[in-house]
């Protein structure tokens, strides 16, 4: 019986083939009486001759690659190499062979060699006509056997081109040229408006860039192909992923290009915010090709060939290339005024390092300032040298700890299993063990905790009067003042391993008799203790009394019971718990990818993690991000979490926003304490607490020690993040989330706004440095008025999609503001009734403004031949000035502006932070930056400037700021500030003394 026919001939196959064989020609050789019998396979006495027609034309003298299947074992077995070859002539009734290709008769050694008889030869000659080729084999019993020679990609394949896709939006400048009258970058095509608040400082500034209606940062430009064609490819598949959403498409084999336009939502048609990850996979898809098996060996079937023939198979084949890109753009929701904002008041992006300030503008690439430096507490960093007890705890070693707690007293205690210790440090930063690392093998009964030879103690709990809890296996244990231990829940047997019914597991009844499988402890405001236990997919209370009972969780694994009684939720694999200041407890579940909260009428939900087993969604809510492993986690005063996530460590404030505060956990501070680094560089996490002050301390792996994170700058929250302005006269300071919570004078110190929100997160208030108050009046989050310092009322109202369209001064004069359904403002008329309209291409660009007296702009872009792209603006009266954006492969960006009588700037920005600007008449302008001393790359200087006229006269000047401060680590404890600038050898020098 012949498998290898028909569509459902692959589903015939007694099994699925090796990876290296092409799907060929499988056959069932058999005998019925075998087959009645159950016989697996029927041996010959000698090997017998397979023929099977060279259907595929394969050259003559190749290998035919044989395999047979065995039905005892489910698996292919090779056989001995087959041959093809050819029937050249006949010759007194036998078959003249060729046998290697040559067009020759098979000399008798050779047909020897293949064990071909003159009986066979005969056969052959009654069966075939001179020209027949065939493929020979010598089966030794029946089975199923298969003729498959290998196969791969065609000799031109290519993978796809490796050249990333681009938004049309990529090659904008973060600072393009301005125009005045209402505000046009030009080179962005962006609009831009701004109005000034009565009685106070502030204006309200709008962008385009701001709104959904931009559809450039939604648009991917996918090159699909080099040049040249590919002969053999047969397709292009194109593979999108964002957002939930997934996106197939195929092309023909000439197709260069392709867009995809996002719609910005996710999968379940929610808007997002932001920006988004896609990921871009190409395949070029391919008709196999057969390839020559191997010869050097006896047996090839299943070997991988060794070079393309020309003989396509029944396969596709393919080669892939993949990359992300970010796809979408940041609107300012958060601040909650109808799409516009503050021009104080800014937003930061950590993820991508942009700062969005309030006046429309951004900075790409500002990396923050973190707010927190690693200061090592216990650890020398070694895994193996002296445990170190009775000496230092940074001089000792630790091992990975898996644990940390802190006393009443303020010492820390820590769970290192590897030394199947519990070791204390004291407030004088003394360490010693006081439990483990003895010889006696502790059965439950109260002996000295420091004789006792713990398994490898995992978790630790600190009781109301100072005793120490330890999970340990199948129980817990409690060391008491005494120093004495006992165990105090647990029966030594774990659910796990001695099945029983599922729901006997010894609640209410003593702890002590009860199945336990413990691993985070943590006490409650009632001075219960309340116990993880993984196995049993519970959280479990032992009351005062040392009674024990379940508080949330049922008999089996699962997810289920948000918002209802936690006794009747689904847990899966409990890990670690952590009381709130509200009371409220919270726990990770490790492969539920959640943290959950039970508050105090027992009511469950979950506040972090959407059950994905991926790393995702920073910035936004943390129910909607993804967790990878969480595991140990801290409240903090505040009522925000802290969660260890894999290596990574991932902050939930008080709002619910996530952000994560390290990168994915670097690995090369092995054997060496992390002293001094910032909280960003955090290597792998095993354990976290806050000390009674509020500290936050982290038990890393790798390099086996225990840091406290302190803030670089005094008086500032362990997680925020500091941005200075361009040119290093402010500081802003933002939470983890991005969201702006003071600007500060960096000569002084003191803070200049502070930024307060209401619940929902939206902006309420402002207070400047002299203590005066800018209200934003709302209507629920609606905002309805901005009251000034000395109470001018400025009135707003939104639109029905959301937008701002009406700005009406204390004296009733009112701007009116139109948009499109996606916010794009089309028409502004002045408080005068004068009217300027606008108008967009299809991805939101700028094309026309208009304003009451006629006049206005022509915008209009076009993509150069060299990769840039050059926008004009035409004004009514049809001059024309052109602006050229270029980013060239070194990292350079070239732009060109020609105004509208000739004359060009051109300006050449170098990655080395030299800008070279040429205009048209000679004149040469070349700048380098610097850092600030204070702020680094953050705020840079014009350290050197030289300009050269065209008739050789120079001036070069250097600019240098030193800095003098109370605390190296502090930029905010200035004491003095001294800038020298030198113009050809003459130097001025002005003084700053804070003191």
């Amino acid at each position: 019986t012949e498998y290898t026919v028909g569509e459902n001939g692959p589903k015939a196959m007694p099994a699925p083939l090796p990876p290296a064989s092409a799907y060929t020609y499988a056959v069932e050789l058999s005998v019925d009486q075998a087959i009645a019998a159950g016989a697996t396979h029927v041996d010959f006495s000698q090997p017998v001759p397979l023929y099977v027609d060279n259907f595929l034309n394969f050259p003559v003298g190749g290998i035919v690659p044989i395999g047979w299947y065995d039905r005892t074992k489910g698996a292919w077995i090779a056989s001995d190499n087959g041959r093809v070859i050819q029937i050249i002539s006949i010759n007194n009734g036998l078959a003249i062979l060729d046998v290697e290709g040559s067009g020759q008769a098979a000399s008798a050694s050779a047909l020897n060699e293949l064990g071909i008889s003159d009986a066979e030869r005969q056969q052959l000659a009654t069966l075939y006509t001179p020209g027949k080729s065939l493929w020979r084999g010598l089966i030794p019993h029946f089975t199923p056997w298969d003729l498959n020679w290998p196969y791969g990609l065609p000799k031109d394949a290519e993978k796809p081109s490796p050249e990333k896709a681009k938004t049309p939006d990529d090659e904008n400048p973060d600072d393009p040229c301005e125009q005045a009258g209402c505000i046009i970058e030009a080179e962005n095509q962006v609009l831009g408006e701004s109005i000034a608040i009565t009685g106070t400082p502030f204006s309200l500034n709008y962008r385009s860039n701001r709104v959904p209606g931009r559809k450039a940062p939604y648009v991917l430009e996918i090159p699909l192909q080099k040049v040249h064609s590919i002969p053999s490819l047969k397709r292009i598949d194109l593979r999108i992923t964002i957002a939930g959403q997934e996106i197939w498409k195929s092309f023909s084999p000439t197709t260069r290009s392709a867009t995809f336009i996002w719609n910005g939502k996710d999968v379940y048609g929610r808007r997002l915010q932001g920006h988004q990850e896609a990921k871009v996979s190409i395949g070029y898809i391919y008709e196999s090709v057969y390839y020559a098996s191997p010869s050097d060996r006896r047996q090839s079937f299943a070997r991988a060939g060794v070079r393309p023939m020309r003989i396509p198979t029944r396969l596709n084949v393919s080669l892939w290339t993949g990359y992300s890109k970010q796809l979408g753009a940041w609107y300012p929701v958060g601040a909650g005024l109808g799409s516009s904002t503050l021009n104080i008041h800014h937003a930061y992006d950590l993820t991508r390092k942009v700062l969005y300030q309030g006046n429309g503008r951004q900075r790409v690439g500002a990396t923050a300032i973190v707010s927190g430096i690693m200061k090592t507490v216990a650890g020398n960093g070694r895994s193996y040298s002296s445990l170190g007890d009775g000496g230092l705890a940074t001089e000792a070693t630790i091992g990975t700890v898996s644990d940390i707690k802190f006393g009443p007293d303020g010492s820390l205690y820590l769970a290192i299993g590897q030394q199947s210790r519990i070791r204390r440090v004291s407030p004088e930063g003394i360490i010693t063990t006081v439990a483990g690392g003895g010889k006696t093998k502790f059965n439950g009964q109260d002996i000295p905790a420091t004789e006792a030879d713990l398994s490898w103690p995992r978790y630790i709990a600190l009781g109301q009067e100072g005793e120490l809890y330890v999970a340990d296996y199948d129980r817990v244990f409690r060391i008491g003042p005494d120093g004495l231990i006992r165990t105090v829940a647990g029966n030594g047997r774990s659910f796990n391993y001695y099945p029983i019914e599922a729901n006997d597991i010894g609640d209410g009844g003593p702890a002590t008799q009860a199945f336990l499988a413990p691993s985070g402890i943590a006490f409650g405001p009632d001075g219960s203790s309340y116990i993880a236990d993984c196995n049993h997919h519970r959280i479990r209370r032992v009351g005062t009394d040392g009674i024990i009972n379940t508080v949330a969780g049922l008999n089996r694994s699962g997810f289920s019971g948000d918002g209802g009684p936690a006794t009747q939720a689904k847990l899966s694999c409990p890990v670690y718990i952590a009381f709130g200041p509200d009371g409220s407890l919270y726990f990770s579940e490790q492969n539920n990818h959640r943290i959950r909260r039970i508050t105090v009428d027992g009511i469950i939900s979950t506040v972090a993690g959407d059950g994905r087993d991926k790393f995702s969604s920073d910035g936004g809510p943390a129910t909607k991000a993804s967790f990878l492993s969480p595991r140990n986690l801290a409240v903090a005063p505040d009522g925000s979490l802290y969660i260890k996530d894999g290596t990574r460590l991932r902050h939930v404030n008080s709002n619910g926003i996530i952000s994560t505060l390290n990168s994915s956990g670097n690995t090369y501070h092995r054997n060496k304490p992390p002293e001094g680094l910032l909280v960003t560089e955090l290597p792998q996490i095993n354990a976290l607490a806050f000390s009674p002050e509020g500290k936050l301390y982290i038990g890393t792996g790798y390099c086996d020690t225990v840091v406290e994170i302190v803030p670089p700058f005094p008086n500032f929250s362990f997680g925020n993040l500091f941005i200075s302005s361009e040119n290093g006269a402010l500081l802003y300071e933002f939470d983890p989330s991005g969201r702006h919570l003071r600007t500060l004078d960096t000569l002084t110190g003191k803070t200049i706004y502070s930024f307060f929100y209401n619940t929902n997160g939206y902006l309420v208030e402002i207070k400047d440095l002299d203590g005066h108050i800018t209200r934003i009046e709302r209507k629920g989050d609606t905002p309805v008025a901005i009251i000034a310092q000395d109470g001018q009322r400025t009135a707003l109202s939104l639109d029905d999609n959301g937008y701002l369209n009406a700005i009406t001064n204390p004296a009733g004069e009112s701007t009116q503001l139109n948009y499109t359904e996606e916010g794009l403002l089309t028409q502004f008329i002045n408080p005068r009734g004068y009217q300027s309209t606008y108008r967009y291409d299809e991805l939101g660009r700028l094309e026309q403004d208009t304003d009451a007296a006629g006049g206005g702009w022509t915008l209009a872009r076009v993509e150069d031949s060299d990769g840039g792209y050059t926008t004009t603006m035409t004004s009514a009266e049809g001059r024309l000035t052109s602006y050229k954006v270029k980013s060239q492969s070194n990292g350079e960006i070239l732009r060109v502006n020609t105004a509208p009588d000739g004359s060009q700037v051109q300006s050449l920005k170098k990655t080395d932070s030299t800008t070279t600007i040429t205009r048209s008449d000679g004149t040469v302008i070349v700048s380098q930056k610097g850092p600030d001393p204070r702020f680094g790359m953050q705020a840079p200087l014009t350290s050197l400037l030289t300009l050269t006229t065209p008739s050789g006269l120079s001036k070069v000047v250097t600019f240098e700021k030193t800095v003098k401060l109370a605390k190296t680590v502090d930029p905010l404890s200035l004491l003095s500030l001294t800038t020298e600038i030198t113009t050809n050898d003459r130097t001025r020098q002005s003084v700053y003394d804070a003191t």
